[in-house]
C-alpha cells in the first residue's frame, strides 16, 4: 500500500511539473514582446522609473514605504520588490536612457510572476477538479485570457500580478490543510499548523503588496464549500483571523484615497446599481474580449448620465438566476461568486480615485479570473464527451490566445495605446487625447498636442492635467497670458496644486508681475511638501521678491535653496550680490567664496569678489 501511494505521489509530481513547463511556455508565447517595450508615461513614470525613493536600494529605501504611502498608495512589499529589481536593473545614464533603468529586468519580473500565477492556479483547479488536464486548461484560460494582457504588459501591473501570486499561494495552502479535517474529531497536525501559519503569513504580505486582496477570505469560504464541498465550518479559525487581517488592511488603508475622488462621488443610493453595471461589464469583456483598453471611460457621471443602470443590473440577476437552474451550478457559482468577490473592493460601492476615469478596469479582474479558471476545470472533468469537449476548449483557448498576444502590440508606448483607446476601445476618453497629447508635446509637434488638450478639456473641464498640459504649451511659447489663464483654472479645480501654483508663479514672473508670482510660489509652497523640499521653488520666490526691493526676504530664500542644493551657485551668486546691496560685506564674501568654490572659472563671481576685496583694503 505504501508503494503505491509513493507511485501515485510520483507520478503526481510528474504531471504537475510537466504541466508547469508547457504552462511556462504557453505564457512566454503570449507575452513574451512586453520584454522589449520601455517604460510607460501612465504611472510607470511615477511607480517606477522616476521613483527616486527606489534607489540606492537599502534599508532607507525599503523601509521609507512601510512609513508612508507613495503616490497616494500603501503598497509596500510591491515597492521593496520593485526596488530590489530597480538595483539590478540599474544602468549607466545616457541620453538614450536617462532614468538608468532597464525596462526589460521589470517586463521579465511581471512575466515570471504571471508563470508562477498560472501554475497555481493549476494545482488549485486540480484539487477543486481532481482532473490534471481540466485543471491544465483552466490555467491556460487564466493565463491567457486577453484581459491579463494589461497588469502582465504594464510594468505598474506588477501589483496585480504580484499580490495575485501572495494570494494564491496562501488560498492553495490554506485548502491543503482542510483536507486534513476530514474526521471531525481529528486534532489538527503539525503540518496543517505549519501550512496555514505560512499561508496567514503570505495573506499579510498579499495585503501590504495591494488591499484590494481583502476578500480572499470569502474566496477560500466559497471554494471550500462549493468548489471542494467541505462543511461550511472547517478552517473557521484561520479565515476569521484573515477578517480581521483584512478589516485592519481595510482600516489603515481607508484615508489613502486621491484627491480626485471628490470630482466623481455617485449618490448613495445609485452605487448598489453602478456596481451591479460594473459586472454586466465585465461579464460581457470575459465572454467577448474584444476592444479592450486602458479607458473605458465608465465612469459613475457617464453611467448615471446614459441611465445604463436601470437596466444592466439585468445581466448580473440573469447570470445568477441560469447558474441555480443549470445542472452544472457547482462550475458557474464558483465562476460567478468568485469573479464577483475578487472584483468587489472596486465595483463602486465605496468610492475610489480612478472612478475619476472608469469604474472599471482590466487588472480588478486579475485574480477573479481564478473562478473561471475552476469553472472551465470542473466543466471539462465532469464532461460527457471529453473528446468533443477537450476539441472545443483548445479551440477557445487558441483565440485567446491570439487575441491576447495580438493585444499585448498595444501596450507598446503611450502613444500606441492610447491611440488604440481612441479609435477602438472609448472615443470619449479625455485621458487618452492627455496623454497623447503630452507625448506629440515631447515631440515638438505642439499644435496636436494642444488640439489634443482641448479636446480633453472640453470633454472633461475639471481635468486637471490637460488644463495643466495646456499651460505648460503655451508658457514653452513664451505666451503667458493664456498660460496664466490655464493655470489659474487648473488651481480653482484643484486648490491644492503644488506644480499649478508653481507653473502660475512662473509665468506672472516672466510676464513681469512679480508681486502675483511672489503669492503664487508662496502658495506653492503652502500646499505641496513637495515644493516646500525643492531648491527651485525657493530660489524663483526669492528672485520675485528681490524684484519687489525685499532684499532681506529674498536673501533667506536663497539661503533656504542652497541649503537644499549645497551646490546651488546661484543661489549663492545673487545672495551675494544682495548681502553687498545691504552693505553687508563679510556675508557678500562668504557667499561669493562658497560660489566660486562650485564654478571657480566664473568671471562674473571674480570681478565682484575683486571689487569687494578693494573696496575693503581701501577703507
Amino acid at each position: 500500500m505504501a508503494e503505491s501511494s509513493a507511485l501515485n505521489s510520483s507520478h503526481r509530481v510528474a504531471i504537475a511539473g510537466g504541466c508547469a513547463v508547457l504552462l511556462g511556455v504557453l505564457v512566454v508565447a503570449v507575452y513574451y514582446r512586453p520584454l522589449s517595450y520601455g517604460f510607460l508615461k501612465w504611472d510607470d513614470e511615477i511607480n517606477v522609473s522616476k521613483n527616486v525613493r527606489l534607489r540606492p536600494l537599502g534599508a532607507d529605501s525599503l523601509l521609507y514605504f512601510w512609513r508612508k504611502p507613495y503616490a497616494g498608495l500603501r503598497i509596500p512589499v510591491t515597492y521593496n520588490v520593485l526596488a530590489v529589481v530597480a538595483h539590478f536593473a540599474g544602468e549607466p545614464i545616457t541620453k538614450a536612457n536617462p532614468t538608468g533603468l532597464n525596462p526589460a529586468w521589470f517586463h521579465a519580473t511581471n512575466l515570471a510572476l504571471h508563470g508562477i500565477c498560472t501554475w497555481l492556479v493549476f494545482l488549485l483547479a486540480w484539487r477543486v477538479s481532481g482532473s490534471a488536464w481540466g485543471a491544465a486548461a483552466g490555467a491556460a484560460l487564466f493565463a491567457i485570457h486577453p484581459v491579463q494582457v494589461e497588469p502582465v504588459a504594464w510594468v505598474t501591473g506588477i501589483k496585480d500580478v504580484f499580490s495575485g501570486a501572495l494570494a494564491l499561494a496562501a488560498l492553495l495552502l490554506y485548502l491543503a490543510s482542510i483536507d486534513f479535517d476530514e474526521e471531525p474529531q481529528m486534532q489538527a497536525t503539525r503540518r496543517q499548523l505549519v501550512q496555514r501559519t505560512i499561508a496567514t503569513l503570505l495573506y499579510i504580505l498579499a495585503l501590504a503588496a495591494k488591499p484590494s486582496v481583502v476578500t480572499l477570505p470569502a474566496i477560500a469560504w466559497v471554494i471550500q464549500m462549493a468548489g471542494m464541498r467541505r462543511p461550511w465550518h472547517q478552517g473557521l479559525g484561520v479565515l476569521a483571523i484573515w477578517l480581521i487581517l483584512a478589516g485592519l488592511a481595510t482600516q489603515v488603508n481607508k484615508d489613502q484615497q486621491q484627491d480626485d475622488i471628490v470630482l466623481d462621488v455617485a449618490p448613495g443610493w445609485s452605487r448598489p446599481l453602478i456596481a451591479a453595471d460594473a459586472l454586466a461589464f465585465y461579464a460581457y469583456k470575459l465572454a467577448l474580449p474584444l476592444g479592450l483598453g486602458a479607458d473605458y471611460g465608465r465612469s459613475p457621471r457617464l453611467v448615471l448620465s446614459q441611465g445604463w443602470l436601470w437596466w444592466t443590473w439585468l445581466v448580473p440577476v440573469g447570470a445568477v438566476v441560469l447558474a441555480g437552474l443549470s445542472r452544472q451550478r457547482r462550475a458557474w457559482w464558483l465562476a460567478l461568486l468568485l469573479v464577483a468577490l475578487a472584483v468587489s473592493p472596486v465595483l463602486g460601492l465605496v468610492p475610489f480615485g480612478f472612478q475619476l476615469y472608469s469604474t472599471v478596469a482590466d487588472r480588478y479582474l486579475y485574480l477573479g479570473m481564478l473562478g473561471p479558471a475552476l469553472a472551465l476545470a470542473i466543466l471539462l472533468s465532469s464532461a460527457r464527451r471529453q473528446l468533443l469537449a477537450g476539441a472545443l476548449a483548445v479551440f477557445v483557448l487558441a483565440l485567446l490566445a491570439v487575441q491576447s498576444f495580438r493585444q499585448t502590440g498595444y501596450w507598446r508606448d503611450d502613444v500606441a495605446l492610447f491611440r488604440h483607446v481612441l479609435e477602438a476601445v472609448n472615443p470619449r476618453s479625455f485621458v487618452a487625447r492627455n496623454n497623447v497629447g503630452f507625448c506629440l508635446q515631447e515631440r515638438g509637434e505642439t499644435v496636436e498636442a494642444e488640439r489634443l488638450f482641448r479636446e480633453a478639456i472640453a470633454l472633461r473641464p475639471q481635468y486637471g492635467d490637460a488644463l495643466l498640459n495646456l499651460g505648460n504649451i503655451y508658457y514653452d511659447r513664451q505666451d503667458f497670458v493664456p498660460a496664466i489663464e490655464a493655470y489659474r483654472r487648473l488651481i480653482e479645480v484643484d486648490p491644492r496644486h503644488g506644480q499649478g501654483w508653481f507653473n502660475l508663479g512662473n509665468s506672472y514672473s516672466k510676464s513681469g508681475d512679480f508681486a502675483a508670482a511672489r503669492d503664487a510660489y508662496r502658495q506653492a509652497l503652502a500646499v505641496s511638501l513637495r515644493f516646500r523640499n525643492d531648491p527651485r521653488t525657493h530660489f524663483n520666490l526669492a528672485f520675485a521678491m528681490a524684484e519687489l526691493g525685499e532684499p532681506a526676504a529674498a536673501v533667506a530664500e536663497y539661503q533656504l535653496a542652497a541649503k537644499l542644493l549645497p551646490r546651488f551657485f546661484e543661489a549663492h551668486y545673487r545672495a551675494g550680490v544682495l548681502y553687498e546691496g545691504l552693505g553687508r560685506k563679510a556675508e557678500a564674501l562668504a557667499e561669493y567664496r562658497q560660489a566660486l568654490t562650485i564654478n571657480p572659472n566664473s568671471q562674473a563671481v571674480q570681478a565682484r569678489l575683486s571689487a569687494l576685496a578693494g573696496a575693503s583694503s581701501g577703507e
